[in-house]
């Protein structure tokens, strides 16, 4: 990938050419031009790690975007997060959270935060609880 990268085209070649060991010539077909952007997603251990060892790593990946761990907790947020929450609940097929069970789980969004001005932006975490709750809401219904 690095390679096709830094080449800007993708180049198929046999492995036993690129090791020396082919005796024969094979035909090659034309490289096909790249041109994309690559996007990497990790942790910011995992980038410092890929910076301080890979010397082409900031060549190629120009912008390093470091987004928070939490959100203030003002109420344009918890609306966004609250309306976040049920339409992903929806779509996944839960049962459409109560105004009671949103508020819940934006209080358990500052706790994950560790701090009670800000919310979590962990929203993986927060859907794990709606869809706990939606299996303990299902099975205390009666048959």
């Amino acid at each position: 990938m690095k390679r096709a990268l830094l080449k800007r085209e993708i180049r198929i070649e046999a492995v036993a050419e690129q090791l020396g060991m082919s005796a024969t010539v094979q035909l090659e077909p034309e490289p096909v031009p790249l041109d994309v952007k690559v996007v990497l997603i990790g942790t910011r251990e995992v980038c410092a790690l890929l910076q301080a060892f890979d010397d082409e790593f900031d060549e190629l990946f120009r912008v390093v975007a470091d987004l928070g761990d939490d959100l203030p907790r003002d109420d344009a947020t918890v609306g966004a997060l609250a309306a976040a929450l049920a339409a992903r609940a929806r779509a996944s097929g839960l049962l459409a959270p109560e105004p009671a069970a949103l508020a819940a789980c934006i209080d358990h969004a500052a706790r994950l935060s560790e701090d009670r001005e800000r919310l979590s932006a962990q929203v993986r975490r927060l859907l794990d609880v709606l869809h706990e709750a939606d299996h303990w809401r299902g099975s205390a219904r009666p048959p």
